[in-house]
């Protein structure tokens, strides 16, 4: 989580120094700041306990930053394997609980 947190952080720099670099960059910049607020949003989905839809937020909102935006889509994914690790701990424990229906 604190790797995706962190790049989230490094894409809004990189956002803003592309503001920067004169007056013709500010379309540029609305794109980059429209895709980092799709970051910003799945990052506080994820913390809500949504990972995996946060995570597909974070990882759509730091394509347009790459190569430096694959902080936050590395982070965004380790944060939903782990998630899915435990998802399927749970899935095979739902299964062993279910009965096999009897045959007639």
């Amino acid at each position: 989580m604190g790797m995706m947190i962190a790049g989230i952080v490094v894409n809004l720099l990189v956002g803003f120094s592309v503001l920067a670099n004169g007056p013709e960059m500010h379309g540029l910049f609305v794109v980059m700041m429209c895709f980092w607020a799709l970051s910003f949003v799945g990052m506080f989905v994820a913390l809500a306990g949504r990972k995996k839809a946060g995570g597909i937020m974070v990882i759509i909102g730091g394509i347009v930053f790459v190569p430096i935006g694959l902080i936050a889509v590395i982070g965004a994914r380790k944060m939903m394997v782990v998630n899915a690790d435990d998802d399927l701990a749970q899935r095979r424990q739902a299964a062993a609980a279910v009965q096999p229906p009897e045959q007639p």
